[in-house]
C-alpha cells in the first residue's frame, strides 16, 4: 500500500490506496503535501518490501524514526547497534531486502562490523544514519557537533565506503530523490549494502517532485539486472555446454550465490539436462532445497559424506555456479586436479579451471561481466540444444543421454544417484517412527551417559524432522555450524549461517531478523525485488537457534528482544566451557592467563533474566542423553511450540566434532601455530 497525504483542517491526513490505485491517480484531483527527504526514503524503501526498522533511536536519528513509523515500518528496537545490523543482515537474506536506522558515530561505528560482514556474504542491508546539520560539516564550523571524531565529519562516511556498495552523504535536497533512488538499486542490483548518511537538516527538507517521481517511477518498474554483456555470456554458455555435454561424469556443485541471485530454476533446469543431481557448499546449504533427490547434499571436502565427495571430486567435469574459492568452504577440498575439468561461474565472471585440455577459450580469457542467473539459463539451454530433454530418472541407475551412454558414464551415474538417494534414506528414517526408534538405539549412547555432540546432532535432525511447520536453522561459528552442516533438512526449511565472515554471536540477533522477515505480510503487499525468499515459502515458521556458549555472551542480550516481541524462537546454546574453535587451533597457556576460557552463565535462565515469565518458554539444562530426549519433546507441548525456549546442552570441554578437529589441525598448520 502506497500513502498519499492530504492536507486537512488541522493536521495532514493519511489516505491508504492500494498502489494500483494509486499509479491511475490524476495528482491534480487532491493536492498533494511535499514529502520530506525522510519521508521519500522511508517510502521508497516500505515499497521495496521492507516492513521493519532495526536500530536504536538517537538525537540525530528521532526525525528519521519517527518518518520510518509513519510510511507504516514495524520498530524493531534493539540492545545496541551491532545487534540491529545482524539483525538486518538476516532479514535481509530472507525478505530480499532490510532497514538499519542508527544515530550518527557512536551508532553509526557500532554497526561498521556488521556491514562489513553483509558485505563479505553479499547481503542487501541498507544503514541509514542520521547525522549533525549539513552546514556543520564545514572545515570552517566553530563547534564540534558530539558523537563525532573533532575536525573530521566525513569519518563515518569514509569507513563506510569499504564495506558497502555505495556510501552517500545526503546534502542537497535538490538531488536527494536521485541519490536514493540510485543507492537502492544498488543495493538490490548487486545484493550488497549501502550506507546512506542524513543531515537532519536535509531529512525535514522538502524532497522536489517526490510524488510525481513515485507514481512515475515505481520501484516495480526499475532494473535490477547487473551489469551483463549478452554476447560473452552466450560464448561463455556455448563453450561450458560444449564441455559437460561431452563429459563422462559431470557434476554440479553450487554455492551461496545461487540464493542470492535467485537461480535456483535455472540449477534445477541444468540438473535435468544432465540427469544429476545437485551438491552445495557448506555456505550454500539450503541455496537448493535438501531433502529430495535433486539435492545430492554438502560438500566440504574431505569432511563430506563418501558419496557426496565421491560424486564431485570424481566428475571429468564439474560445474561450480555460485560458490567463489573461500577457506571455509574449500580447505579440505581436493577438485580441478588432474583428470578433472571445472566450469566456474560466480561474482560475475566465467572461467575453466583444473586440467584443461589445448584450445579451450575460457581457460586463456575469463568472461566478465555475466550474470549467473542469464549464464545459467543460456547454459540450460545450450544443453537442451545439444542432449534434449527426458525426464530424469531420479532414483534410477538409467546411463544419461549423450556423451557416452556405458562404461565410466554408467558408473557415474550410479555415484551420483547414491548420493541423492543416501539423503532421501536419511529423510525417511527421520520421518518414519520406526526407522527412528531403530536409528536411535543404534548409534545414540545410554540414556545416563553424556550427551556428545555428534549425539546430539542426530537427535536434533530427529526433531527437526517431525515439526509440523517449515524451520530456519541459524548455525553460529564454531561447532554449531561445522558440526550441523551434514543436519539433514527438509523442502521448505531454510539455513542461514555467516559460514565466511564468521563473526562469532551472530546468529542470535540474527535469529530476531530471520523470525520477523518470516511473519506473513500485510495483505495484498507485494515485492518487487526477486530474491524475496519469503514470498515463496511464507507462513508460520519455527526458528531454532546453535549457538556456542562463547559466541552467545558476544550478543546475548538480544534474547530481550525476542521475548520483547514474543517470537517462536529456540535459542540451544551448545556450552563446551570456552572457546572451542579456538582452542581445536591451538590452546592457550595454563591458569589464568587461558584466553579460551570464558566465564560460565547460566544460559538456560537467560529469558527469564530478561522479562520472560514464567511458564512463557522451556529453560532447561542438558546433560544426559536422556534429559536430551526429555527437553526436546518438551520443545514439542503446544505450549512451547511457538514460544521463546532456551535450552542449553552441556558437553564434555573436550567434546568437538571431526570437522571442527580436522578444520582445528589444517589452520593450524596453516598459520604455522606450535
Amino acid at each position: 500500500f502506497v500513502e498519499l497525504y492530504v492536507p486537512a483542517t488541522s493536521a495532514a491526513a493519511v489516505v491508504v490506496l492500494p498502489p494500483c490505485t494509486m499509479l491511475h491517480r490524476s495528482l491534480s484531483t487532491s493536492p498533494v503535501a511535499p514529502l520530506t527527504v525522510a519521508g521519500y526514503l522511508a517510502r521508497r524503501l516500505r515499497e521495496l518490501g521492507s516492513r521493519h526498522a532495526f536500530g536504536v533511536p538517537g538525537d540525530y536519528s528521532l526525525y528519521m524514526c519517527d518518518r520510518f513509523i509513519e510510511q507504516g515500518f514495524r520498530w524493531v528496537g534493539t540492545c545496541n547497534e551491532l545487534n540491529a545490523g545482524y539483525a538486518a543482515d538476516a532479514y535481509a537474506r530472507l525478505n530480499g531486502i532490510s532497514t538499519v536506522c542508527l544515530t550518527y558515530g557512536v551508532g553509526g561505528f557500532s554497526a561498521l562490523n556488521a556491514a562489513a560482514g553483509a558485505h563479505a556474504e553479499m547481503v542487501p542491508a541498507v544503514f541509514v544514519v542520521g547525522s549533525p546539520r549539513s552546514q556543520d560539516y564545514s572545515p570552517t564550523a566553530d563547534v564540534f557537533p558530539h558523537h563525532g571524531l573533532m575536525g573530521n565529519l566525513y569519518a563515518q562516511h569514509t569507513a563506510y565506503t569499504q564495506v558497502t556498495v555505495a556510501s552517500e552523504i545526503l546534502f542537497d535536497a535538490s538531488v536527494a530523490a536521485d541519490t536514493i533512488d540510485e543507492t537502492l538499486r544498488r543495493c538490490v542490483r548487486d545484493s550488497m549494502p549501502v550506507f546512506l548518511e542524513v543531515p537532519m537538516d536535509v531529512a525535514a527538507a522538502e524532497c522536489p517532485g517526490a510524488a510525481e517521481r513515485l507514481l512515475a517511477q515505481p520501484a516495480s518498474s526499475w532494473d535490477f539486472a547487473p551489469a551483463h554483456d549478452e554476447t560473452a555470456c552466450a560464448a561463455a554458455a556455448t563453450e561450458a555446454a560444449r564441455l559437460l555435454a561431452g563429459a563422462q561424469r559431470p557434476a554440479i556443485l553450487v554455492g551461496v550465490e545461487v540464493q542470492r541471485r535467485s537461480c535456483q530454476a535455472a540449477v534445477r533446469q541444468l540438473a535435468r539436462m544432465l540427469r544429476v543431481p545437485v551438491a552445495t557448499t557448506r555456505h550454500g546449504k539450503t541455496s537448493l532445497e535438501e531433502g529430495s533427490t535433486i539435492c545430492a547434499g554438502v560438500y566440504q571436502g574431505s569432511l563430506s559424506r563418501d558419496v557426496v565427495r565421491a560424486y564431485v571430486e570424481e566428475a571429468d567435469v564439474l560445474l561450480m555456479l555460485g560458490s567463489p574459492n573461500a577457506d571455509v568452504d574449500f580447505l579440505t577440498a581436493n577438485i580441478g586436479g588432474p583428470g578433472q575439468l571445472v566450469v566456474r561461474a560466480d561474482r560475475g565472471c566465467v572461467r575453466v579451471q583444473g586440467d584443461v585440455p589445448p584450445g579451450v577459450p575460457l581457460k586463456e580469457s575469463p568472461v566478465q561481466p555475466v550474470t549467473l542467473a542469464k549464464f545459467a539459463s543460456e547454459l540450460a539451454a545450450g544443453l537442451f540444444r545439444r542432449l534434449g530433454e527426458a525426464p530424469r530418472d531420479d532414483l534410477g541407475a538409467n546411463g544419461r543421454r549423450g556423451g557416452g551412454g556405458g562404461g565410466d558414464g554408467e558408473g557415474a551415474w550410479r555415484v551420483a544417484t547414491e548420493a541423492a538417494r543416501e539423503s532421501v534414506t536419511i529423510r525417511r528414517a527421520l520421518e518414519e517412527p520406526s526407522a527412528v526408534v531403530a536409528r536411535a538405539s543404534a548409534e545414540a549412547d545410554e540414556p545416563g551417559a553424556r550427551v556428545t555432540v555428534a549425539g546430539f546432532m542426530r537427535s536434533m535432525g530427529r526433531w527437526l524432522h517431525r515439526q509440523p511447520t517449515p524451520v530456519t536453522v541459524l548455525a553460529d561459528a564454531g561447532d554449531a555450524l561445522l558440526a550441523s552442516t551434514d543436519l539433514p533438512l527438509r523442502p521448505g526449511d531454510y539455513f542461514l549461517a555467516q559460514a565466511f565472515y564468521c563473526s562469532i554471536g551472530y546468529t542470535v540477533p540474527a535469529a530476531v531478523g530471520a523470525a520477523l522477515a518470516a511473519q506473513e505480510r500485510p495483505h495484498g503487499e507485494t515485492s518487487p525485488i526477486p530474491g524475496d525468499y519469503c514470498r515463496k515459502h511464507g507462513g508460520e515458521r519455527r526458528t531454532v537457534v546453535l549457538v556456542g556458549d562463547g559466541a552467545f555472551q558476544m550478543t546475548a542480550q538480544e534474547v530481550s528482544t525476542a521475548v520483547r516481541h514474543k517470537l517462536p524462537i529456540t535459542f540451544v546454546v551448545l556450552n563446551n566451557f570456552g572457546y572451542s574453535i579456538e582452542k581445536a587451533i591451538h590452546a592457550g597457556p595454563p591458569g589464568e592467563n587461558d584466553y579460551n576460557k570464558i566465564q560460565n552463565w547460566h544460559y538456560a535462565q537467560m529469558a527469564r533474566v530478561f522479562g520472560q515469565a514464567d511458564g512463557d518458554g522451556a529453560c532447561r539444562v542438558v546433560r544426559t542423553v536422556e534429559e536430551l530426549e526429555r527437553a526436546i519433546d518438551e520443545l514439542d507441548s503446544p505450549k512451547y511450540m511457538m514460544a521463546c525456549n532456551m535450552l542449553e546442552v552441556q558437553f564434555d570441554p573436550a567434546d568437538y566434532s571431526h570437522a571442527m578437529r580436522t578444520i582445528g589441525s589444517m589452520m593450524k598448520a596453516h598459520n604455522k601455530l606450535e
